[in-house]
C-alpha cells in the first residue's frame, strides 16, 4: 500500500493559478503553468531549460512549478534569478515532497541508468501543485525549447488524461507483452506531458501509478514512464513528435517504425522541443548531438562561464572511448560516434537566431 502524501509549498512570489479559458472578447491573458522536477544535481540544466522556454515564449506569462524533495538555498536562488532575468512578469513556486516513503523507489534506479529518484516526482503533481490548476505542462530538465509552446499548451484535453508524443517503443510488441495492454493504445514518452490535472485527480492516477511500481518492480524497466503508460493507456492524446524530438533522431539512430518517418522528418526540421534523452548529455564529453554547442552557449550566457564537461562513461568503457577518439582523430579508423553532423548546420543557425538573435 502506498502511503498518503504530504507536501510543502513555498513561493518566491504570489502565484496566479491557471485560469479558465476566457470567453470571446475577454482580453485577460492566461497563465501558462509549466512544471519541472529536479534535485540539487540537476538545477543548472533545469535553469537552462527554463531559460529557453522564456526566450521562445516572450509574450507568455508563465508560472514555473519546481518539484523537489529539497533544494539548497543557493540552488533555489539560481532558478529564481533565471526567471527574474529572462521573464520578470513570470513567476516561480517551489513544491517540496515531504513523503518519507519516497526513497523506497531507489530500488528501481540502477547505476547504469541516467535518471535519478527525481524522475518519480511527476507522479505526485496532483498533490504538489495548487488546487486551482486544472492543466499543467511537465517538462524534463534536459530539454531546450526552440519555438512557441502555445499550440501545445492550448491542446484540448477534454476526455483525455494527458497529451504526449509517441515513444520509439510505441510499436514494440515485447513492450506491450511486458506491460499487458493493447499495442493499438500506443506508448507515450514521459519527458513532455500536457497533464489534465482534474482527470488525474478524479481517476486517482497518483495512487494507481505508485502502487503499480511498488507491486511490479521487475517489469517497470522504464521507471514511472512504464507506470504512466500502463495506467493511462487508452486515455492518452498523442501529439506531433515536434513537441519532444529525441536527440538520437539527429544522430542516425531512428528506432521508430516506418509509419512515423514522415512525422519524424517534419519534427526534426521544425522542432519545438529538443530532448537530450540519451545518457550522453550536452555537458558530457561523449555527447554526439549536433545541438550540444547551443546548449553550452546557453549555459555560458546564463552562468557567465563555460560549462565544465564531464565523462558519461567510466572505467573500461571510458578508456575504450578515449582510444577510439584518438584513433578517429589520427585517421587510423573512423567511428560513427565522432562524425560531425554538418547536415544540421542550417537548422542550428535558425534555432540560435530564435534563442540569441545570432549564430555561433
Amino acid at each position: 500500500m502506498v502511503p498518503e502524501i504530504c507536501s510543502e509549498r513555498t513561493s518566491h512570489k504570489k502565484v496566479c493559478g491557471f485560469q479558465e479559458k476566457p470567453h470571446k472578447g475577454d482580453i485577460e491573458q492566461m497563465t501558462m503553468n509549466i512544471c519541472f522536477a529536479t534535485d540539487d544535481n540537476y538545477v543548472r540544466p533545469t535553469a537552462v531549460a527554463m531559460m529557453t522556454v522564456m526566450l521562445t515564449n516572450k509574450n507568455e506569462e508563465i508560472c514555473f512549478y519546481i518539484l523537489a524533495q529539497s533544494l539548497l538555498e543557493k540552488n533555489k536562488e539560481i532558478l529564481k534569478n533565471t526567471v527574474q532575468k529572462y521573464s520578470p512578469k513570470s513567476k516561480i513556486e517551489f513544491c517540496f515532497l515531504a513523503d518519507k516513503m519516497f526513497s523506497q523507489f531507489s530500488f528501481t534506479i540502477k547505476e547504469s541508468d541516467h535518471v535519478s529518484l527525481a524522475t518519480y516526482l511527476r507522479l505526485y503533481i496532483p498533490s504538489l501543485i495548487p488546487d486551482s490548476i486544472d492543466k499543467i505542462l511537465y517538462l524534463d530538465g534536459d530539454i531546450i525549447c526552440t519555438d512557441s509552446l502555445a499550440s501545445l499548451y492550448e491542446t484540448d484535453l477534454e476526455g483525455f488524461s494527458m497529451a504526449a508524443v509517441h515513444d520509439e517503443r510505441t510499436c514494440d510488441a515485447e513492450n506491450f507483452e511486458r506491460l499487458k495492454y493493447p499495442v493499438e493504445n500506443g506508448y507515450a514518452a514521459a519527458g513532455v506531458l500536457l497533464i489534465n490535472v482534474d482527470w488525474w485527480k478524479k481517476n486517482n492516477v497518483q495512487q494507481k501509478t505508485l502502487e503499480f511500481i511498488c507491486n511490479n518492480k521487475k517489469i517497470c524497466i522504464w521507471h514511472d514512464q512504464d507506470a504512466l503508460n500502463k495506467i493511462l493507456n487508452g486515455t492518452i492524446k498523442f501529439c506531433h513528435l515536434k513537441y519532444n524530438v529525441y536527440e538520437q533522431l539527429y544522430e542516425n539512430e531512428i528506432n521508430y517504425p516506418p509509419e512515423f518517418y514522415q512525422e519524424i522528418k517534419e519534427a526534426t526540421e521544425n522542432p519545438v522541443i529538443i530532448h537530450f534523452s540519451s545518457g550522453r548529455k550536452p555537458w558530457h564529453k561523449e555527447s554526439r548531438c549536433p545541438f550540444s554547442p547551443i546548449w553550452l552557449k546557453l549555459y555560458r550566457q546564463l552562468f557567465g562561464k563555460k560549462c565544465r564537461l564531464s565523462h558519461r562513461y567510466k572505467g573500461k568503457v571510458k578508456v575504450l572511448w578515449n582510444l577510439k577518439r584518438i584513433a578517429d582523430k589520427l585517421g587510423i579508423k573512423k567511428y560513427e560516434e565522432f562524425k560531425k553532423h554538418t547536415e544540421f548546420k542550417e537548422l542550428s543557425e535558425i534555432i540560435q537566431k530564435k534563442l540569441f538573435g545570432e549564430t555561433l
